[in-house]
């Protein structure tokens, strides 16, 4: 005999109003009262799934034989399966676990008795699940900043965040002030070099773009006010320019170039002291020196003493009076015999060789000129250098060359009077590489350090900010050594390498057994054709303070070259200057390009033999190995 129910008003069921749990009521008309509560709760898997729990209560059924209740379930276009209940229990309240997203469910209740005769349907209920939209995330550029000009400035996002997912990409721009280059725009940490500025200083501002997993995107901005550091530079250096020799009874003008602490470069040749120690020339003032008549060749010391803020620099150049017979004649012009015209494939230190020098007056051949330029006109040059010692053949320094690029090179011979002959016929080359740099990073692959290394020490990864620092990995050792920007004019560092020194120094064994790293090459961008420039070199080792410095390049060999480095109190580390076109450059040109080479010697056994320049063997003693080397440390 079916059980009869009496309808009682429906009781609600309050929960707590958390973010995650929805709560619903429904009025019920059938047998029984029949009471809804759902809840849903959110799972963070990867790919976002939903997992939905319903919870249903109901009132209690008053007959004094019930036995419990059972629960069915439905979706959206089915019958329900009266003999598969979803739930069957004693108590007013279940869940329903394991629903999809996206499918309207119906659910109704039936009260059982002793003899497991079930009551009619209770009211019928529905629920659909719609996932929230997704939120945005929060870009957080982090605080503004107040720094010092001529220092490295970090901008930090690592605060954004997502509240219902994850950040994929960050992108850093800048939207005023004076423009600058970020190490890496598309990292959540990245930094720049904080420009010079004057004593009304200058804002910044940069913006940063974050998107989440759902391609949404937030920004926001910081500013960076750069300030005025009042403190005068000093001079660290005067160099002196002008011809190496001069016919007698004729005049040259010579320039007297300072270079500062901060990087600058001033002409300073009317406010130094000049002189010479000569009776058969005077320099006057304003840097003319006049040569008198000679006999025979004659050689003049030029100096030049400058003082700025009560330190003094003084430079000296050595200068040859050309005694000029009354009927000389220049030499013949040259030939060049390597590289062979529209020769391809040549090596990034090309070998240029010359026929044998001829004069028509028997004259000793005195210096060669030779430049290389990528215009047939030669209106613009990557290396120029007038050579007293490599006079018939000549390699070209590491770097000056690029791979895959056609280029012009000519030269022409002064004998002993300095009388100059007509420049050779031009040579077209092509070069390769056979270096792999496969994310043309400026560093072979064979060379890169691992992703920790930070040896300038700022806290942030050196190949996380490449146009700051790059680093390479000696081939032989774990020691590894980086090139940093010193100076705010230098525009970029874009290549370091390093060569074993038995491929390219091949006269000189006692100073390749003493090496104490490879031979580094670099190559640097600077604002200014003729900037001074202060790079920083880092060592993973420390060095000695007690050492002399010496620099090598193929042209000239080794050179002392102490009054433009300082060791630096971290004791792994020196400060470099150079001269794009001056010291220190081995292109010989003011391009706005500075190629350097050269590495650190310890010369234990304290000898203090003279290291003169180191002859040229074979191809300019360079093998079919590409590479150069920087600076070199004897102590």
């Amino acid at each position: 005999m079916p059980l009869s129910y009496t309808i009682y008003p429906a009781k609600f069921l309050r929960t707590q109003n958390h973010r995650s749990r929805a709560c619903f009521s429904f009025s019920l008309n059938l047998a029984f009262t029949l009471l809804f509560v759902f809840t849903l709760i959110l799972f963070l898997f990867p790919n976002n799934v939903y997992s939905i729990d319903v919870r249903l209560a109901w009132d209690e059924n008053t007959e004094e034989d019930i036995a419990g209740y059972r629960i069915f379930c439905r979706e959206e276009g089915q019958n329900y399966n009266f003999g598969n209940p979803k739930w069957e229990g004693i108590y007013t309240m279940c869940t329903i676990s394991g629903l999809e997203n996206g499918i309207t469910y119906y659910f109704v209740a039936r009260a059982f008795n002793s003899s497991n005769l079930e009551s009619d349907n209770s009211n019928e209920v529905s629920y659909r699940y719609q996932p929230p939209e997704n939120l945005s995330p929060v870009a957080d550029a982090g605080y503004d900043q107040t720094v010092n000009e001529n220092t490295t400035v970090i901008l930090d996002g690592s605060n954004s965040f997502d509240p219902d997912g994850s950040i994929v990409s960050y992108r850093w721009t800048q939207v005023d002030g004076e423009n600058v280059t970020l190490s890496d725009p598309s990292a959540a940490y990245t930094s720049f070099f904080a420009p010079d500025v004057d004593q009304n200083g200058t804002s910044l501002a940069f913006q940063l773009t974050v998107t989440d997993n759902g391609g949404m995107e937030s920004t926001d901005t910081c500013i960076v006010d750069v300030s005025w550091i009042n403190e005068s530079p000093v001079i660290t250096s005067l160099s002196i320019n002008g011809l190496n020799s001069i016919n007698e009874n004729t005049s040259a003008q010579y320039t007297a170039t300072a270079a500062f602490s901060d990087g600058s470069t001033q002409t300073v040749t009317t406010s130094v002291r000049w002189g010479e120690d000569s009776l058969y020339a005077y320099i006057n003032k304003n840097g003319i020196l006049t040569a008198s008549e000679v006999t025979k060749s004659e050689t003049v010391t030029v100096t030049a003493s400058y003082t700025y803020n009560d330190v003094t620099k003084t430079a000296q150049k050595s200068v040859t009076m050309i005694n000029v017979p009354e009927s000389n004649l220049p030499p013949s012009k040259p030939v060049i015999i390597s590289p062979y015209n529209d020769q391809t494939e040549c090596g990034l230190m090309t070998y240029i060789a010359t026929g044998s020098f001829s004069d028509p007056d028997g004259d000793p051949h005195a210096q060669s000129e030779w430049q290389i330029s990528k215009q047939t006109s030669y209106s613009s040059l990557i290396f120029n250098t007038a050579s007293t010692k490599f006079l018939t053949k000549l390699t070209v320094p590491n770097m000056v060359l690029q791979a895959g690029a056609t280029y012009y090179v000519r030269v022409r011979f002064s004998d002993i009077n300095m009388n100059t002959s007509e420049w050779s016929d031009t040579v077209k080359f092509t070069t390769i590489s056979n270096i792999n740099d496969s994310n043309h990073n400026g560093i072979p692959d064979e060379l890169e350090v691992d992703d920790d290394i930070d040896l300038n020490g700022d806290n942030i990864p050196d190949n996380d900010q490449p146009n700051v620092i790059k680093c390479v990995q000696s081939l032989y050792s774990d020691e590894s050594i980086g090139v940093c920007k010193g100076s705010g004019n230098i525009i970029s560092i874009e290549a370091i390498d390093t060569i074993d020194p038995e491929a390219v120094i091949s006269s000189d064994t006692k100073i390749r057994s003493d090496l104490t790293f490879e031979l580094l090459s670099f190559k640097l961008y600077v604002t200014n054709p003729g900037d001074t420039a202060t790079i920083n070199i880092h060592f993973s080792e420390e060095i000695s303070e007690d050492t002399t410095i010496y620099k090598y390049d193929s042209v000239l060999g080794w050179q002392d070259y102490s009054q433009y480095v300082t060791f630096n109190e971290d004791s792994r580390s020196v400060s470099v200057e150079i001269m794009d076109g001056g010291y220190g450059d081995s292109d010989g040109t003011a391009n706005g390009v500075i190629i350097n080479s050269g590495s650190l010697v310890d010369f234990r056994s304290k000898t203090g033999e003279d290291l003169g320049p180191v002859e040229n063997e074979g191809e300019g003693g360079a093998t079919d190995k590409e590479g150069g080397c920087f600076i070199s440390t004897a102590g």
